[in-house]
């Protein structure tokens, strides 16, 4: 049943009640002037005709059916369907990776590297190394010579096998052992391969080879004594060259030709050795 019919039915069923009513106080009234029998019986039919009335008009509205007509049944709003968001794409990140520069090849003339020995944090060192007061220093307590591979090597190796090494050096306290000491300058190293060029052994100068090949011209013989010395090895394909002071002290050729770039390393043996300067330059 709709809203409609429920209110016209209950107007319907107010309309019977207002008649009874009515009908009920057109009896009373007539009850007054009634025999008292008759009085009796028809105040009692009317009683009974608007009690039967009311309790009709109470029943049906307090029935359920009632109560749901009264009060419409709310209508439930489902939610539509989700509107999709449309979202501006995400730029996907790729990381930026610099392209690695190769290292240039060490051009002839061309200052390729240089250290000032105040701090040996990269390099290869055995124990005795330590930067000292600004230089490098090694405390002469390893004995030996100049067999490979070297005590200390650089945090450089060069491009071309073609090259020279310039390092500034002192024994600054030669002791009775100096006869002894050993010191040497190593390039193109491999993991037992190379070549050593050096002083040392009572005066002694000259090249080595890993492979067995020495040059050692003999005399005049070199003493460092306690001064700086400029000691510098060239490697320029099968040529070799070793000077201390700015002058040729030896050469040699070597067939084999270790032909490679290599690692640069030092060694020194016996003495305290200071070094306060290392340059490499292309040939």
């Amino acid at each position: 049943m709709g809203p409609l019919s429920f209110f016209n039915n209950l107007a319907t069923l107010l309309t019977i009640a207002a008649f009874a009513g009515a009908v009920a106080a057109f009896l009373a009234i007539k009850v007054w002037h009634a025999k008292p029998a008759t009085a009796g019986l028809i105040s009692t039919a009317s009683a009974v005709c608007t009690f039967g009335l009311e309790l009709v008009l109470v029943l049906v509205l307090s029935s359920p059916g009632a109560l749901a007509q009264q009060q419409p049944t709310p209508t439930a709003t489902l939610p539509g369907p989700p509107t999709a968001t449309a979202l501006a794409p995400t730029a996907t990140m790729s990381p930026t990776v610099p392209p690695t520069a190769a290292t240039p090849p060490c051009q002839p003339g061309a200052v390729c590297y240089t250290a000032d020995s105040k701090g040996i944090d990269s390099w290869g060192a055995s124990g005795e190394w330590r930067a000292y007061n600004g230089y490098l220093m090694n405390d002469g307590s390893r004995n030996g010579s100049c067999t490979f591979p070297p005590t200390l090597t650089l945090p450089y190796s060069p491009t071309s096998p073609n090259y020279s090494i310039t390092v500034q050096a002192q024994f600054p306290n030669l002791s009775s052992n100096g006869v002894n000491a050993y010191f040497c300058i190593y390039a193109r190293l491999g993991p037992t391969s190379g070549y050593a060029a050096g002083v040392g052994g009572g005066g002694t100068k000259f090249i080595n080879s890993s492979a067995g090949t020495s040059f050692n011209p003999g005399a005049p013989w070199f003493v460092a004594g306690s001064n700086w010395h400029t000691y510098r090895f060239d490697l320029n394909g099968p040529d070799l060259k070793f000077y201390i002071d700015g002058g040729l002290a030896v050469t040699g050729q070597d067939p084999s030709s270790l032909n490679v770039s290599g690692q640069i390393g030092l060694s020194d043996f016996v003495d305290v050795q200071y070094i306060k300067s290392i340059v490499v330059k292309g040939l």
